[in-house]
């Protein structure tokens, strides 16, 4: 198990993403932690050399595919204080009981500052958990991709011709 108010983060590292055309992030995760919206983990990245940190998808956590399990907030604050993770921001923390595997467009990135860009899993837990012995574990990541989007995707447009509002220009 984990201990009461962890701060802890794996940082990888340093990469340059000006000549990815479609940045992401993929990684399978486990998520096995004390009470929902409490503790949890967050992907982090910082484009100036770990000065600052900004969550990524704090904004967006449910625009990816799989990327982060609530939508209250982290009581647990992974990163800690000054870090660029705010109490409350989202992340994992809802029980997964299996491994998952999340992904995130890394479009919110600034292209401007993508030639130097660290990533980093924090991990945070408040200091309510229960007493006595852990059943919890905590969260673990494998597989962690960064880079291109391999995906096409294929976007089909129908419309009855017969329908006036389907023309375009009216014509």
């Amino acid at each position: 198990g984990y201990r009461d108010t962890e701060n802890s983060v794996v940082i990888g590292p340093c990469v340059d993403l000006c000549n990815v055309p479609a940045p992401m992030i993929s990684l399978d995760y486990w998520v096995d932690v004390e009470g929902a919206n409490r503790d949890g983990a967050v992907v982090q990245y910082s484009t100036n050399g770990g000065l600052n940190w900004i969550t990524l998808g704090a904004n967006n956590p449910l625009q990816g595919i799989d990327w982060y399990n609530n939508e209250v907030g982290l009581i647990g604050n992974p990163g800690g204080v000054g870090s660029g993770q705010n109490i409350g921001s989202n992340g994992w923390t809802k029980k997964s009981g299996k491994w998952v595997n999340g992904r995130y467009s890394l479009d919110e990135i600034p292209v401007a500052l993508r030639d130097k860009v660290v990533f980093r899993i924090a991990f945070g837990s408040n200091n309510s958990n229960p007493t006595g012995t852990r059943t919890e574990k905590g969260f673990a990541f494998d597989n962690v991709y960064i880079g291109s989007k391999t995906r096409t995707v294929l976007v089909e447009h129908f419309a009855n011709l017969g329908n006036f509002a389907s023309l375009i220009d009216g014509e």
